[in-house]
């Protein structure tokens, strides 16, 4: 599974607005530019996510003399990655079958749909606070922190 370019940068950018909580600090707001530089997210881009993030409630816009700012929305270390790719993409059909006349669907659709029903759940369950969790926990990384962040977390039981 593969998700969409979309939901990295949310997720970049939903981590940066919760970063303080890392350091048991008061959330604050950041302006477009200071999220772009931080995330590595486009412009142009990091302005349609934040709309969609604002609109979804884990930002909230302030427009103040012309300048825009995001706060985090009163429940951002709650909100699941299922609730981000649902606020992004339009959708939690993670394994969204266009062709549902294909006869592998009409013989494994049943188990499709579990697979679906329980990636789901997983990534209802973790947080963007699990993610700051586990950024918290990290040990000395080796030479592949992508790696070493598999092997503390959830799905390596």
């Amino acid at each position: 599974m593969q998700l969409k370019r979309d939901t990295d940068y949310a997720i970049r950018i939903l981590l940066v607005m919760a970063e303080p909580a890392l350091n048991k600090k008061a959330l604050q707001e950041q302006d477009l530019k200071t999220i772009c530089e931080k995330t590595s997210v486009p412009r142009q881009i990091a302005l349609r996510l934040c709309g969609l993030l604002s609109d979804a409630g884990f930002l909230k816009k302030e427009e103040t003399d012309g300048s825009t700012t995001y706060m985090p929305g009163n429940v951002l270390l709650e909100k699941t990655l299922l609730d981000i790719i649902d606020a992004v993409e339009g959708q939690s059909n993670l394994l969204a079958v266009f062709d549902r006349r294909a006869e592998i669907y009409k013989k494994y659709g049943f188990a499709l749909a579990s697979l679906n029903a329980a990636l789901s759940d997983e990534l209802n369950k973790i947080t963007i606070q699990t993610i700051l969790d586990w950024e918290q926990q990290k040990h000395i990384p080796s030479h592949n922190a992508f790696l070493d962040a598999y092997e503390m977390g959830p799905l390596n039981r």
